[in-house]
């Protein structure tokens, strides 16, 4: 069994994000987001989809018992804490 673990995808829910008092602060957050992603930005769907599609073929026989990231290297660089403080302000 593989899982597939995607970074971030750009989608229209990406365009959805709201601060505490309903702001729209997804271009905020996407720039935020795409800071620590070292390819720059965000993911298609169709990228992930791709790996998926890999994984199942037989090119991807071998793999199992692991998770397979694929997030353009944001796992590596991610700061949790610098996401929420700018999403949740009034809680830091």
């Amino acid at each position: 069994m593989v899982g597939v673990a995607p970074g971030y995808v750009e989608t229209p829910l990406s365009r959805d994000y709201q601060s505490e008092d309903g702001e729209n602060i997804s271009q905020q957050l996407i720039d935020e987001l795409v800071d620590f992603v070292p390819l720059g930005r965000g993911a298609d769907p169709s990228e992930i989809a791709e790996a998926i599609r890999w994984l199942a073929s037989d090119s991807g026989s071998y793999i199992t018992g692991t998770t397979l990231l694929v997030d353009g290297g944001f796992s590596a660089n991610f700061n949790r804490y610098s996401l929420k403080k700018r999403q949740l302000p009034n809680e830091f």
